[in-house]
């Protein structure tokens, strides 16, 4: 919670400058292709393939224009990890993360419907829990310490940051059903504590956790407009 509460003011302050320049920046389209949704909210389901749920807020800035915010959370319990995360004891992971990019629909002239750009900034963490066995320093009847083989539990956390590009299309149906179909490509950093890990600190397979290098990204959006 106290890491959330470190990033959580950057979020209220961007999402309270949006908010302004929304406020500042009214449109002036045909009636044709005119929407009147100012802000959208959708989920994201290939999320749960990371053992996670993303939430996006959709924040309509002007025009062809918009600001997408989307906070991600993580959770597992006792998992064997070993695909994910490059380690085979039963594994309890909390994490937490949010996306933040700027989308530009392709034709000027539409607010909703149709082709995009976007490009955005990534941020994760994750806190993984596992036992495993170590060398733990033990005393004696007289307070004689020596060393033993043991079952404990081991703590390490994992930073990611990331930059993405994509292009996507968006379509609002019956005007209020959201449907974002995305693809493209990023690159991120993954930072492991501590150094000595049994987690590795450069994955070879992009869908680890723990994965640093380029990113291939493909995904739907589901979600609602909001008037």
């Amino acid at each position: 919670m106290k890491s959330i509460a470190k990033i959580l003011p950057v979020i209220i302050v961007i999402c309270s400058l949006c908010f302004t320049i929304n406020a500042a920046n009214p449109y002036s389209l045909s009636d044709s292709n005119k929407h009147s949704a100012k802000y959208a909210v959708s989920i994201v389901p290939s999320y749960t393939l990371e053992n996670g749920f993303r939430f996006d807020l959709d924040i309509h800035l002007c025009k062809n224009q918009w600001l997408v915010i989307g906070p991600h959370y993580f959770i597992a319990r006792n998992q064997n990890m070993g695909l994910l995360l490059g380690l085979d004891q039963a594994t309890d992971m909390d994490g937490y993360g949010f996306d933040i990019y700027h989308k530009i629909l392709l034709n000027k002239d539409v607010t909703v419907n149709g082709p995009y750009f976007a490009y955005g900034f990534r941020y994760d963490h994750f806190s993984f829990t596992y036992t495993d066995f170590a060398w733990v320093k033990i005393l004696d009847a007289w307070n004689t310490p020596y060393y033993d083989w043991e079952e404990t539990k081991i703590t390490e956390t994992n930073n990611r940051y990331g930059v993405n590009l994509m292009f996507g299309l968006q379509y609002a149906l019956n005007k209020k059903l959201l449907i974002d179909g995305y693809t493209g490509c990023g690159i991120q950093v993954s930072d492991i504590s501590p150094a000595n890990s049994k987690i590795a600190d450069f994955s070879n397979f992009f869908l680890r956790y723990n994965y640093s290098g380029p990113r291939f990204l493909l995904g739907v959006r589901i979600g609602l407009f909001l008037f």
